[in-house]
């Protein structure tokens, strides 16, 4: 909660990704984004406790935090049948 906002984007950011290098599978984008949305949503709210005048709304901070540090949302492992697909 008190450290600067780029060491925790990176940390924030090295986290999303070891989920999505292990959860992105052929047919999870929609709980992929659910997840992602729900770690933005803490970070966001953490931001916002940090004084009592937040200036902070999410539209200011998806714009300028969030596409910054997060990774691009897409399938990492290819469906099954192209994976396990053995021509000999």
């Amino acid at each position: 909660m008190h450290a600067p906002v780029p060491e925790t984007g990176r940390w924030l950011r090295s986290v999303v990704q070891g989920y999505y290098n292990c959860h992105g599978v052929p047919r999870n984008l929609p709980m992929m984004k659910r997840f992602t949305r729900a770690a933005l949503r803490h970070w966001w709210k953490c931001l916002r406790r940090r004084s009592h005048t937040s200036n902070c709304d999410w539209r200011r901070f998806y714009t300028r935090l969030a596409r910054r540090w997060m990774p691009t949302l897409r399938v990492m492992h290819p469906y099954p049948e192209h994976r396990l697909c053995a021509t000999t």
